[in-house]
């Protein structure tokens, strides 16, 4: 049974339907009529029982649930509509945008400023569950997959680092964000610093955790051989070294349930999307130029990270003007799973000192 519907032509910018139907995959048949609020916010709130108040974290703004509250404003537009709609039809949250010829996978929650997030290799948006729960309270934020992870397309041939700050550009110009805070981890953290050099006016501040600015020469040879394994075997053999990096010791003992999540993202990440940004990681050389950077700037690093150690960490605080630093004690690579009540209580300062 169909609900109540309006005509396109009723709604003076419905023509945006057609466009975010073709982005979002919306089926044909579904983007010929646009449902009515009384029957959208009927639907959700039902849904809403069904998930127990889950609304708040698919990134619907309550606002939007009352009766009264016009749908059809260019802050809706921009912000909300298409992501109400694609959920009202299909019940997913979580929405692929194509753009710079992949489809990239993202979810949005919550309401507020925008905190867009981005994974460390061999990871996916899932890296930063525990940092999306508490920000998704005063924030609206974005998480995505990098291209070759997640269900972000993975194309085969080497990447770039240009090529995925380039990804991030379409996905945030595609959803019509005009501007956001930034947080990196490790590879993120790479793409965070190209992006804030190349787009800086979509920059609202800048978070970058267990990354480096550049490699040192020598270390060019870690990367080949990792490419050469994967292609050979797969993922498989980057399972436990990766751990063994990525964490200290004691948590890997203390805590076995977040290393099988881990090992999850590894074993899922196509062998070919790992392989592509391999060839881009050991490429970043920016650090002469960080000081271009102009917006509010955190780095955040483990104190007992060996792959991006304190040291990198220093030398990209020392070259940002007026970059805060915080190194969290008895923490590794992912210092976000492993101390994240005192990695949140740091992100959150920040991000509301940022936004102000």
């Amino acid at each position: 049974m169909r609900h109540p519907t309006i005509a396109l032509n009723e709604n003076p910018i419905a023509w945006r339907w057609q466009r975010w139907g073709q982005q979002f995959r919306i089926p044909t048949e579904d983007r010929e009529e646009l449902h009515s609020t009384h029957a959208v916010r009927e639907i959700l709130a039902h849904r809403s029982e069904e998930a127990s108040g889950q609304d708040a974290q698919i990134g619907l703004p309550s606002f939007l649930l009352k009766e009264g509250v016009p749908l059809f404003t260019p802050r809706v537009v921009h912000s909300s509509l298409p992501l109400l709609v694609h959920y009202y039809i299909t019940g997913d949250s979580k929405m692929k945008l194509t753009a710079n010829g992949i489809d990239i996978h993202y979810t949005i929650e919550g309401e507020g400023p925008v905190v867009t997030m981005s994974h460390a290799l061999g990871c996916d948006l899932s890296l930063w569950n525990e940092q999306a729960q508490a920000l998704r309270v005063r924030y609206r934020v974005l998480r995505y997959d990098t291209r070759g992870h997640g269900q972000t397309s993975a194309p085969p041939g080497s990447y770039s680092l240009e090529q995925m700050t380039d990804d991030l550009y379409g996905l945030l110009t595609g959803l019509g964000v005009r501007q956001t805070h930034f947080a990196g981890i490790s590879m993120g953290g790479m793409i965070g610093q190209i992006f804030a050099l190349k787009y800086p006016m979509l920059l609202q501040g800048l978070i970058l955790c267990s990354t480096t600015s550049r490699y040192p020469a020598a270390m060019r040879s870690t990367w080949v051989e990792r490419i050469r394994t994967v292609e050979a075997k797969g993922m498989e053999p980057t399972v436990e070294p990766a751990l063994q990096r990525w964490f200290t010791p004691s948590f890997r003992e203390r805590r076995p349930d977040v290393m099988d999540r881990v090992r999850v993202m590894l074993r899922r990440t196509p062998p070919h999307g790992y392989v592509g940004c391999c060839y881009a990681i050991p490429t970043i050389d920016v650090t002469d130029r960080l000081g271009e950077v102009r917006c509010p700037a955190l780095v955040i690093a483990g104190e007992d990270d060996p792959g991006t150690p304190v040291a990198m960490a220093r030398e990209i605080h020392a070259a940002i003007p007026s970059s805060e630093i915080a190194i969290l004690r008895s923490a590794s690579h992912l210092c976000n799973l492993e101390q994240p009540e005192a990695f949140n209580r740091i992100l959150l300062d920040f991000l509301d000192k940022a936004t102000g």
